[in-house]
């Protein structure tokens, strides 16, 4: 599978605060990362990290923190310890970052045109130098077309053009190098339904390097996702579960085998909000293969508005 363990925990805990926007009104999400530890047969936990992020009445995400298990703000893995958003009209017009000692990394300013279209943002050093710029241009339906980033000096990196069929959706995501070479494409293809059921991911010279086909329920739920080599044979498949309010609560991972090698299992409450996810890896024990190693656990505490 391409997608490694911290880019699927990344992606959970994203879509964990994405979704918390669209329901009881969140002011702190509480994330508690957990090292987990088998000492005579019981399993040990003791917490790695933990992240506080912050939300204004209107469900936006204002800052968000990590500490350590003394409550100390620490680093991530990106080595950031805290970043701040300032917004207008709910638009992100300022992003910060900063180290755990309070010093600034780098700061993201966004402008927008009349119609609320990101059309520039600018990063900006710990010295206030300009570090990187990217320009956007779009269309008459607002959708984004031309993503090209450039350096501190003004140079061109690359660029990336996009194309989007008469609903909306974008097909075609086509990066080029600094000089016009194509890098890579990514072609989508839609069901009647608007699912996405297909990427087809191309390389400079415009063959095929890599598949992943969608699968859905009658919910529109993401069911299956299907990964291939560019030669058509299987990278592995993940499998979706949801329980009756959409929420899904277990994400296991097959190799090309069909062989089980993880999962993610997730439990919610009342108010439909994630409170843990518990990462399974196979281990083998006895010449057997058994899901039965708690590898992480994570946690998740809401103080919500009035």
């Amino acid at each position: 599978m391409k997608k490694n363990i911290t880019v699927i925990l990344l992606i959970v805990f994203t879509s964990l605060v994405y979704s918390a926007q669209n329901k009881k009104k969140i002011k702190e999400i509480i994330s508690i990362e957990y090292n987990i530890q088998e000492k005579f047969g019981n399993i040990i936990k003791t917490i790695k990290e933990k992240t506080i992020s912050k939300f204004d009445n209107n469900g936006d995400m204002i800052e968000k923190a990590t500490y350590n298990d003394r409550g100390m703000i620490v680093e991530d893995i990106l080595g950031i310890a805290k970043t701040t958003y300032k917004r207008d009209n709910r638009r992100i017009v300022e992003r910060s970052n900063y180290k755990a000692n309070g010093s600034l990394i780098s700061k993201i300013i966004k402008k927008y045109d009349g119609n609320g279209n990101n059309t520039e943002w600018s990063e900006y050093n710990s010295n206030g130098s300009l570090g990187e710029k990217v320009i956007c241009k779009y269309d008459n339906k607002h959708h984004i077309i031309e993503m090209a980033i450039y350096s501190g000096d003004g140079s061109l990196k690359e660029k990336e053009t996009y194309k989007y069929n008469e609903y909306g959706d974008r097909i075609e995501a086509t990066r080029y190098r600094v000089y016009g070479s194509l890098f890579r494409k990514q072609i989508y293809k839609y069901d009647s339904n608007r699912n996405k059921i297909e990427k087809a991911i191309y390389n400079g010279d415009n063959i095929l390097y890599y598949k992943v086909i969608y699968k859905y329920d009658s919910s529109r739920n993401l069911t299956e996702e299907t990964e291939y080599n560019k030669d058509g044979s299987l990278v592995g498949k993940q499998i979706h579960k949801y329980d009756s309010n959409k929420n899904e609560i277990e994400l296991a991972g097959y190799n090309a085998d069909g062989l089980l090698y993880y999962k993610i299992v997730s439990k919610y409450n009342s108010n439909q909000h994630r409170i843990e996810s518990a990462f399974y890896k196979i281990v083998e024990k006895f010449g057997q293969r058994l899901l039965e190693e708690l590898n992480s656990l994570s946690e998740f505490q809401y103080i919500y508005y009035n």
